[in-house]
């Protein structure tokens, strides 16, 4: 989100009552109260996260940066991270969230796809989630295993080589089907008194799961804008006249 100071009224009439020296503060001060206002709509964003994201985890808090303005460069912007080092970027997930509709695949997704088995997976019930609710990454790489779902080396290579882990895979007697004509998924056969049952790890589908807007990201900023920026831009000359050479 790129901000600037146009199209407002209310400093409009400030600017026009400025003297010659006092104009001469204005980009500076443009600057400070575009710097102040990024940092204030960044902080929104990230209350609202908090209020609408089921645990969000410190990566999804700390997706947003500002590039900051300055006297020669008089906008700020609030972007979202669309890059990262060995991880998804936020903006992968996070860009459904704000415009909604069907999500992009996720990297073990990719990996089911390779396989042939599936396009996109939900958690049922006997998935195992992490603290943020979210399915455990330990527990993916462990099912793209078992299901030889090698096409992610990412996933891969951070299976453990131990033979209590290779072990436990073995153990791990997981298939993907429709049993008794239930729903496509991953299912796990578990060793009960006298006999097997079949437990629901993850529900397949061909179509992407489609989401409502939760976070609407242009509209928070621009509500944050309007009620914060005569008042910023004001308090800014005023800094800026009291520390202005002669």
């Amino acid at each position: 989100m790129r901000i600037e100071m146009k199209g407002i009224e209310t400093l409009h009439r400030v600017l026009d009552k400025l003297s010659d020296v006092q104009q001469r503060q204005v980009p500076f001060a443009t600057a400070k109260a575009l710097n102040a206002l990024a940092e204030r709509i960044r902080m929104g964003e990230r209350a609202v996260m908090r209020q609408r994201f089921d645990r969000p985890t410190g990566y999804t808090m700390d997706s947003m940066y500002i590039r900051y303005a300055s006297k020669s460069k008089q906008y700020a912007e609030v972007k979202i991270k669309d890059s990262a080092y060995k991880a998804a970027p936020a903006a992968n997930w996070l860009n459904t969230e704000i415009v909604g509709g069907p999500r992009r695949q996720k990297r073990s997704e990719k990996a089911l796809s390779i396989a042939g088995l599936g396009s996109y997976w939900t958690p049922g019930p006997g998935a195992v989630m992490d603290g943020y609710g979210n399915v455990g990454r330990g527990f993916i790489v462990k099912m793209l295993s078992a299901l030889k779902a090698f096409g992610e080396q990412g996933y891969m290579a951070n299976r453990s080589k131990s033979q209590r882990s290779q072990r436990k895979a073995r153990n791990f007697d997981i298939f993907v089907g429709t049993p008794n004509g239930e729903a496509m998924g991953v299912w796990q056969r578990v060793a009960m008194g006298h006999g097997t049952a079949l437990k629901p790890l993850m529900w397949i589908q061909s179509d992407a799961p489609a989401y409502r807007i939760r976070f609407p990201f242009d509209k928070i900023a621009g509500n944050t804008f309007n009620a914060h920026a005569p008042a910023e831009f004001e308090w800014a000359l005023r800094e800026a006249m009291a520390t202005a050479r002669p």
